[in-house]
Formats: C-alpha cells, sequence, structure tokens
C-alpha cells in the first residue's frame, strides 16, 4: 500500500479561490518530494487547477446534491465512510481539509483513526452561513481538529469565538504568478472584476455603480472575469442599464493575469470574503484596488487612500464615486497601484510555506525521495 505524507481534502477542484491555494499548495508540496494524496468528492473531469502527475488524486463519489432529510442523511453518511476509507487507504499521518463542510466531514472521519487533523477556513464564519445545520457542525468538529488555520484575522477572530486560541494559526494566502507575460488587447480604458458570478461577489452593484460612470465617461468600459449562476441576470443588468455594449463578460479564464496586465483599475464590492485571491494578483500587479467594507480581509490589505480604496457595502453612489476618483485622477490611479503592490512583498509561496509546515508538523522536506515518472496523476475512483 502506497503510504503517503499528506491526505488533502476538498469538495471539488473548480474555478474558486480555495481550490487555487489548495492545489498550489498540494504542487508545491509534491514538488518538494512529499507524497501527496489529494482526495474529492469530484472527479477529475471537473477540474479547472492541473495538479502535479506525481499526486495519488482519490475521488470518492458523493458530489451530487441529495434531496430531502433522508436522503441528505443517507448521502453524508456515505460521503463520512468513503472519506474514512480514503483516509486509511493513503496511510499519511496527516490531514489537511479545505472548506467549511468538507472540513466538518474530514472532522468526523478521521475520528479514531490516530491522524494529525488540520483544517482550513477560507470565508469569516460571522459573515458565511453553511446552513443551520453546518453552521452548528462547524461550532462543534471544528474545536476536534489539531490546527485550524484562517486567511484573514478577521475570520480568525470569529473562529476564536469556539475554537481554543492555541489551535488557531494565521496562513495567508500566497501570492500568485502570471503564468506567462501575455496581456489580452483593449481599445479602451478598462476596470476589471474577477471572481464567480454570483450574490456574494456584487457585480450587481458593481453594474449599477458603472451605468452611472458611463453616463459621465464614454471612453471607459468595465470587464468582468468568469462564471457563475448570476451571468444571465448580470447581463440583463446590463442591457437593462442601456450599457451591454461597455460591459464585457469575458467568462472563466485560466489564466487572469493577461486581464490584470490590461486593466486600470480592479473593483471588488463583494458582499462577504476572507481573503480573496483576486485582490492579491491584481495588487501584485500594480493595478489600484477599490473594495467594500463588508469584510475583514481585504481590509488587512487595503487601507483607504494609502493602498486602494474602500467604500461601504452595497453602496451603489460611493462605488460610483470611487470609479470615476480613479478614473479622473492617473497619478492617483499610479500611487494606489504602486503602494498596493510593495504591501504584498514578502509574502511569497516560500513563506507561505514555511507557515503551513508548522501548521502540519512537517519536518524538512524530503527532496532526495526518487519520483514517479511524469504522466497523469494516477486517480482512483471510489465513487
Amino acid at each position: 500500500m502506497r503510504r503517503d505524507d499528506i491526505c488533502m481534502v476538498i469538495s471539488a477542484l473548480e474555478a474558486g479561490g480555495a481550490e487555487r491555494v489548495f492545489s498550489q499548495l498540494a504542487n508545491a508540496w509534491a514538488d518538494e518530494g512529499w507524497r501527496i494524496s489529494v482526495v474529492t468528492l469530484s472527479d477529475g473531469h471537473t477540474d479547472f487547477f492541473p495538479l502535479s502527475p506525481q499526486i495519488c488524486r482519490i475521488s470518492i463519489g458523493g458530489l451530487t446534491p441529495s434531496h430531502g432529510l433522508f436522503g441528505a442523511i443517507n448521502a453524508n453518511i456515505g460521503r463520512l465512510r468513503a472519506l474514512r476509507q480514503a483516509f486509511k487507504e493513503s496511510g499519511a499521518p496527516c490531514v489537511l481539509s479545505f472548506t467549511g463542510s468538507m472540513n466538518t466531514l474530514a472532522v468526523l472521519a478521521a475520528t479514531g483513526l490516530r491522524l494529525r487533523v488540520c483544517i482550513s477556513e477560507r470565508n469569516d464564519p460571522a459573515r458565511q452561513s453553511l446552513g443551520r445545520f453546518w453552521d452548528l457542525m462547524r461550532r462543534r468538529t471544528y474545536p476536534m481538529a489539531d490546527q485550524v488555520t484562517a486567511n484573514s484575522q478577521g475570520a480568525l477572530s470569529s473562529l476564536a469565538a469556539f475554537v481554543p486560541a492555541k489551535k488557531l494559526v494565521f496562513a495567508p494566502n500566497p501570492v500568485a504568478q502570471g503564468r506567462s507575460s501575455d496581456t489580452v488587447s483593449r481599445s479602451k480604458p478598462t476596470i476589471l472584476n474577477v471572481g464567480r458570478l454570483s450574490p456574494q461577489k456584487a457585480q450587481d452593484v458593481l453594474i449599477d455603480a458603472f451605468a452611472r460612470v458611463a453616463a459621465q465617461d464614454k471612453d471607459w468600459n468595465l470587464e468582468i472575469v468568469g462564471s457563475g449562476d448570476c451571468g444571465a441576470a448580470l447581463r440583463q443588468r446590463a442591457e437593462d442599464h442601456g450599457i451591454a455594449d461597455r460591459v464585457i463578460f469575458a467568462g472563466q479564464v485560466e489564466d487572469p493575469f493577461p486581464y490584470y496586465r490590461a486593466a486600470k483599475i480592479f473593483a471588488l464590492p463583494s458582499r462577504f470574503e476572507g481573503t480573496p485571491n483576486v485582490l492579491l494578483e491584481a495588487m501584485s500587479s500594480a493595478l489600484p484596488c477599490i473594495v467594500s467594507d463588508a469584510s475583514g480581509g481585504p481590509l488587512e490589505y487595503i487601507e483607504d487612500g494609502e493602498t486602494g480604496l474602500v467604500v461601504a457595502s452595497d453602496d451603489v453612489e460611493q462605488l460610483a464615486s470611487a470609479l470615476l476618483k480613479l478614473i479622473l485622477h492617473p497619478d492617483l490611479r499610479e500611487r494606489l497601484g504602486r503602494a498596493g503592490s510593495q504591501r504584498l512583498e514578502g509574502q511569497t509561496m516560500a513563506f507561505v510555506l514555511d507557515i503551513w509546515a508548522g501548521v502540519l508538523d512537517l519536518p524538512p522536506a524530503p527532496a532526495h525521495r526518487p519520483r514517479p515518472n511524469s504522466g497523469d496523476n494516477e486517480t482512483v475512483n471510489h465513487g
């Protein structure tokens, strides 16, 4: 039986900030010589982020939504059994799980297996509800983990209400780098938003604010990169405002950095966040950024007037004013973009990996290990 060093758990590797960081960590550890297994509910066909061929992928199924109370109970019992079996087959002494409900399942599945269980909360529990049942289970199960991490100090403070302080660790997101130096060509200066098209990301507020901007300035466009359930409604919103020809929906992209390079302003008016990767990516690209005050995570990086601009959550007028302020003052755009980029200096992958080594209690990396031949990573399907 293969004996892994770290067994990593997440529901799926579809496009998203948590999934991006998860895959970055898994691939970095595999490159260092650790034996990594990745357990998901989904199979590899839905992956957006690629995994190293050195990683063992275990799909346990169970991603399909259940119906009714008894259906939900049976589905989660099945997930727990499959997850527990995957832990045993992995042989890893350490489990690392990402995101709310999967964290709860991982803690319960590992009960009695003498594993070190570390879980990573990717949003602020005080602002993001998982639903009544999962919120209760989060409060009951998180204290059972050996370590609980958050990627913002605000989320860490919320977790302190029900997790012992000695178990809490701040683990910031690494600042990603673009895969190429390419850029996209745009005929007009662009305001950029990157993220899932969902109520959380408040692109509806952004479109409403841009409609006010568009009435005063004919030269700028808005570009939204991402996909999601709200896509059709957002397109209709732009149509209703009469600005459909000035709002570009780019869809989901593998590498957003060419879009950062082409843009002049980045706007993220989310209704709640942990620490959004897209904000760090935009800041590292020296884009002046606008964020809402809805969550503490972005405010740990954006100081109003110093490293970006902060507006009230769901305030269309404030957001429109902030956009116009940056449009009319290119010197301010340059100053804020430069300051934002400097704010992230030192938050490298190496720095973040050192923090995670402490969380997982890892010894020095076993870089001397022989590695498997390259090719598709091994996938084991249990579903």
